[in-house]
This record gives C-alpha cells, structure tokens and sequence, in this order.
C-alpha cells in the first residue's frame, strides 16, 4: 500500500511540474509578445518625434536661406529637398 502511495506522489509530482514548466513557457512567449509590442510603440513614437525636429530644423534653415536672399531652387538643392517642399515652407 506504500509503494502504491508513493507512486502515486510521484506521479502527481510530475503532472505538477509539467503544468508549471507549460504555464513558464505560456507566460515567456506572452512576455516576450507584450515587450516586442511595447518597444514597437516606443520606437515609433520616437521616430515620430525626431521627425518633427527635422521638420523643424528644415524650416529654419529654409527661412535663414531665404532671408539670405537664395532662391527656392538654390534653397531645394542646398537642404536636399523639393523645391515643392521649399515652396510650402515659403507660403506658410
């Protein structure tokens, strides 16, 4: 009767640490999954706001250029950017 009990100990000790080593291995795949998520967000959010400090960099320029007298085909070419791009910043 004890070595039936025993067994039977063994084997519920067994079922316990697959259902903890399956629940790790759920939890670490989820984990990983939210981490992934979150550091995509973050790293758009912050190409977002380095975009916007370009933007900004480049309308400077463009209106230094132009208070200096340039054209709007010398500006485009001198900040690598379309004249369209130069013209907008102009008419705003």
């Amino acid at each position: 009767m004890e070595q039936e009990l025993e067994k039977e100990l063994k084997q519920m000790c067994n079922l316990s640490e697959a259902i903890e080593e399956k629940a790790l291995e759920k939890g670490l795949k989820k984990g990983i999954k939210q981490g992934f998520s979150r550091g995509k967000a973050q790293g758009i959010a912050k190409g977002k706001t380095q975009g916007i400090s370009q933007g900004i960099r480049l309308t400077k320029r463009v209106l230094r250029l132009a208070g200096e007298g340039l054209s709007e085909s010398d500006i485009a070419a001198a900040c690598a950017v379309t004249m369209r791009q130069v013209h907008e910043i102009l008419a705003d």
